[in-house]
C-alpha cells in the first residue's frame, strides 16, 4: 500500500495512487477519477501529472477523498500540494517544516535531521572543524571556536544531529571525528534546505564585512556587462574554481581554521536587445514567478532574449 508520507512530490504520489487503484480495479480510469474529483475532461489529470497545470486546495481535498486517504493523510497531501506550488522560498520553507514534522511522527527516518543540517550555518561548520579541532564534549569551548560564537546548547544539538546522520562519530578515546559520509541533495525538499543554508551564508558574509579584519578575509565585488554566452562561461569557471578549492583544501596537511567561500553570480538588470527592447527576467514574488518587460512582442522574438 502506498504511504503518502514517503513523498515530497504530489504529482508522483497521485500517479502511484492511481496505479495502485487501477491494479485493484481494472475499470478505474482517468475518466472515472475525473468524475470523482469534478473535472470535465479526463485529460486534465494527465496535465496535472505532467506539471502543465496546478490544482486548487479544493481539488486537493477532492483527490484525497477519491483515494480514500485518512484525515491525517489528507492533511499531509494538502500541505504537499501547497509546498510544491508555493511561489516563494518563505512559503516553501513554511510548508516543508509542516511536512517534515508529520513525517517525523509517522516514519522513522532521517528527514528531519537532514533538513536541520542546512537550517543553521553552524551545523556544516562544526562538521568541518572536527577535521582538525580536538573536541571531546566541551560544547561551550567548541561554540566559542566559531565566528560568530554559538551557544553550548546549539552546539550540542548540532553534534547530536551530525551523529544521527552518521557524518561524525565518537572515537574510543572520547574525541569526535568526521566519517567521510556525504548527503545527497537530490530530493525536492532539500532544495529548500539548501536555500536556507545559502541565505544564512550570505548573512555570515555581511557579518564578516563588519566584524572580521580585512587581513583575515577577502571580499570583493564586480559589476559586469555580459551576454548569455559569457554568463554561461563565467558560471562554468566558477564551478571549476569551486572544485579546485575543494581539491586544494583536501590536500591541506596543516589545517587550523575553517573558512566560508560564497560564490555568487546574479543579474541586476533585465536583458536588452536594441531591436525589440527590454527582455524578460523571472522574478520571484508573493504570487510566484512573473515576467517583466517584452510587452506585445511575438513569442518567436522573445526566445531570442531568453535563450
Amino acid at each position: 500500500m502506498t504511504s503518502v508520507y514517503e513523498y515530497f512530490d504530489y504529482r508522483k504520489l497521485l500517479k502511484d495512487l492511481f496505479d495502485e487503484q487501477k491494479k485493484q480495479n481494472r475499470f478505474f480510469s482517468y475518466r472515472v477519477l475525473a468524475d470523482m474529483v469534478g473535472f470535465t475532461s479526463a485529460g486534465f489529470f494527465t496535465k496535472i501529472l505532467q506539471g502543465a497545470v496546478n490544482i486548487s486546495p479544493q481539488k486537493a481535498i477532492a483527490f484525497a477523498k477519491a483515494f480514500h486517504l485518512t484525515k491525517l493523510e489528507a492533511r499531509y497531501f494538502e500541505t504537499l500540494v501547497a509546498f510544491n506550488q508555493a511561489g516563494t522560498h518563505e512559503e516553501r520553507r513554511y510548508y516543508l517544516e509542516q511536512l517534515v514534522a508529520t513525517r517525523q511522527a509517522k516514519l522513522k527516518n532521517l528527514t528531519a535531521e537532514e533538513y536541520e543540517l542546512f537550517s543553521e550555518w553552524y551545523f556544516v561548520v562544526i562538521s568541518e572543524i572536527l577535521e582538525f579541532y580536538p573536541f571531546n564534549g566541551n560544547y561551550k569551548e567548541l561554540g566559542n571556536m566559531l565566528q560568530p560564537a554559538v551557544s553550548a546548547t546549539d552546539v550540542k544539538k548540532a553534534i547530536e544531529t551530525l551523529e544521527e546522520l552518521k557524518l561524525i562519530r565518537k572515537r574510543s578515546d572520547g574525541y569526535y571525528e568526521r566519517t567521510g559520509e556525504v548527503l545527497s541533495a537530490a530530493d525536492s525538499w532539500k532544495g529548500v534546505a539548501i536555500t536556507n543554508y545559502q541565505l544564512n551564508s550570505s548573512d555570515l558574509a555581511k557579518d564578516a564585512i563588519q566584524n572580521v579584519p580585512k587581513e583575515a578575509r577577502e571580499i570583493s565585488v564586480l559589476t559586469l556587462n555580459v551576454s548569455q554566452t559569457t554568463f554561461e562561461e563565467i558560471r562554468n569557471r566558477l564551478k571549476d574554481l569551486r572544485r579546485e578549492l575543494m581539491e586544494l583544501a583536501a590536500k591541506e596537511p596543516l589545517a587550523d581554521r575553517t573558512y566560508q567561500v560564497n560564490l555568487q553570480l546574479f543579474p541586476v538588470t533585465k536583458p536588452y536587445n536594441r531591436a525589440i527592447g527590454a527582455g524578460e527576467m523571472l522574478v520571484k514574488g508573493r504570487r510566484g514567478r512573473k515576467p517583466l518587460g517584452l510587452k506585445d512582442v511575438p513569442e518567436s522574438e522573445k526566445m531570442v532574449l531568453q535563450n
